[in-house]
């Protein structure tokens, strides 16, 4: 009956979705076609194709985001912030059916539909919010939850409850491993109820909406009976499920053909946000090849005439999860500069196993303004359109450097290697081996799409003067 309820309140809010975005398109075309926003603006009816490519976009991108997701226990935050990716993805999606479909669109049109509906679509939900959690102040729509476990994580859950009460939980009394003595026994202020066996007992006699498994890892062989026992009497369970303290990964529950399944990672799992990373890597880095070719040219020129050998340098590199590419570069040093690195070994300026010296001598005068201005770097956007690096991630290390990594750094290749990052804005070979090793994992810690516009927008400044740069 209580998925029912959620999935007829999800119904109702998507209805209530689609009908906002509808209308708001609807009044935007009006106001466009009066010649306030768009001269020219074509008749309403043929752009229903339009407007149904918006609405079937809406409806993917917020279903990927979790914008139906049940919201009775969530946080302010979490569904505006699922509200946000999902708008942001369904602009995406409209952009890749027009390109698909053909379509003669007016942009300022088209963002002007999202960028309406965004903060009216903010405020229904919002109102809809306000108006379940002060019903469930009042006492209405409430649940009554059993708590299985007396331990740090049923005290975490009860402080969640004591701080929301607009989730409309109430505990009625927990259950311990063991029953207790006879008499009126209390735990973490709650009366006991009993032990674990007196499960169906318990449920018997008390009008419970729902079972909290608040239990540790090495009591998974005792509740196996005890879910049993809830999905038998048809009893909602909910378990808190950080079986293992990984502070590092995010824990994510998945489906694989109808298969629970439990995935603890590092990276971020914001799917429609990875999908716009991607879109702009290949927008962006296509459109830079295509603009810069002429400058490509002139460098290739410059090379070969200055320096004898090829024009690029290319070197392989470690990118995502270990994986091998060839990175390329305008070449900017002598041609045995490789076998000459070891004889320098002595002169680098850094700790770990990073190679980085001052006024290195491999380097052509050419090649110190190629690498003053970044210019060097501009074949990457290559590895770019290619999917082996991105425009915003840790910088891609050699494979004998990785031989050398510690065990926690190894983690910096679990996102795309990119152009620039934090450590390329924050001083480059100014800042140390470890510095900058931290600064990769946080970088992926605190990763979202705003975070990478921002690191961009950085990076123009120091590229142009040159800071940090050999």
């Amino acid at each position: 009956m209580l998925k029912e309820s959620h999935q007829a309140l999800a119904a109702g809010i998507k209805a209530l979705d689609l009908f906002v975005v509808a209308s708001i398109f609807v009044g935007t075309h009006h106001e466009s076609g009066g010649g306030h926003l768009v001269s020219g603006q074509p008749p309403l009816e043929s752009l229903s194709w339009l407007l149904a490519t918006i609405l079937v976009s809406v409806s993917i991108s917020f279903h990927f985001c979790g914008v139906y997701a049940r919201i009775r226990d969530r946080d302010s935050y979490s569904l505006f912030d699922s509200l946000t990716r999902g708008l942001l993805g369904a602009l995406a999606l409209t952009a890749i059916g027009i390109f698909f479909l053909k379509g003669d669109v007016s942009r300022v049109f088209l963002v002007a539909v999202f960028a309406l509906s965004y903060p009216t679509l903010v405020f229904c939900r919002w109102g809809i919010l306000r108006f379940l959690q002060s019903i469930r102040n009042r006492g209405y729509n409430s649940r009554n939850l059993l708590i299985v476990g007396n331990n740090g994580k049923a005290r975490l859950f009860l402080d969640l409850v004591a701080v929301h009460p607009e989730w409309g939980y109430r505990i009625i009394g927990l259950l311990e491993k063991n029953k207790p003595a006879p008499g009126v026994a209390w735990a973490l202020g709650l009366p006991v109820l009993g032990g674990i066996d007196d499960l169906e007992e318990i449920l018997r006699a008390f009008p419970v909406d729902g079972v909290v498994f608040c239990t540790p890892h090495d009591w998974m062989v005792d509740i196996q009976p005890l879910l049993s026992v809830c999905e038998e009497m048809g009893v909602t369970i909910k378990i808190m499920a950080d079986f293992f303290e990984l502070p590092a990964s995010q824990m994510v529950l998945e489906d694989i053909d109808g298969v629970p399944i439990l995935r603890y990672q590092t990276t971020p799992a914001r799917l429609v946000e990875l999908m716009l990373k991607r879109l702009m890597d290949i927008c962006v880095s296509g459109l830079l090849l295509f603009l810069m070719a002429p400058l490509f040219m002139a460098v290739a020129i410059l090379i070969k005439v200055t320096m004898p050998g090829p024009v690029f340098f290319s070197q392989k590199r470690v990118g995502l999860n270990g994986r091998r590419f060839r990175m390329w570069k305008f070449r900017s040093m002598v041609v045995d500069a490789e076998a000459r690195k070891a004889a320098l070994a002595k002169a680098n300026e850094m700790a770990g196993p990073v190679f980085k010296i001052s006024n290195d001598p491999r380097i052509t005068q050419l090649g110190k303004l190629l690498r003053r201005t970044s210019i060097d770097e501009l074949p990457q956007l290559w590895n770019v359109l290619v999917g082996d690096m991105s425009l915003v991630g840790p910088r891609p290390p050699l494979p004998k450097e990785v031989n050398q990594y510690e065990r926690w750094q190894l983690r910096r290749l679990s996102m795309r290697p990119g152009l620039t990052c934090i450590w390329q804005v924050s001083g480059r070979n100014e800042v140390s081996f470890h510095e900058w090793m931290e600064m990769d994992l946080r970088y992926i810690d605190t990763w979202s799409f705003v975070n990478d516009l921002t690191i961009l927008a950085r990076t123009v400044p120091v590229v142009i003067t040159g800071r940090g740069a050999r």
